[in-house]
């Protein structure tokens, strides 16, 4: 299970993952015109857990996907 929070933020989240598979892939996010802004590859087993910086992006929505060679995983986040 993929979860952000808080959202909306000012520009910092906190993504969870709880992976009971291995999860070897990467967190990328884009911009509404599909620009990516963020990458961060992943290699995890059981619960992961980070803080994500987008202070420096205008506000607005964006999408954050988990990429595997499995398929991917979506939400939506907004900056405020």
């Amino acid at each position: 299970a993929l979860s952000v929070y808080p959202n909306p933020s000012t520009g910092v989240f906190q993504l969870s993952l709880n992976a009971a598979n291995r999860v070897n892939g990467s967190i990328v996010i884009l911009d509404m015109t599909g620009k990516q802004v963020y990458n961060n590859a992943i290699d995890v087993i059981g619960l992961y857990d980070t803080t994500i910086n987008l202070n420096a992006m205008p506000k607005g929505v964006y999408a954050i996907q988990l990429r595997t060679s499995e398929g991917f995983a979506s939400k939506t986040i907004s900056i405020q």
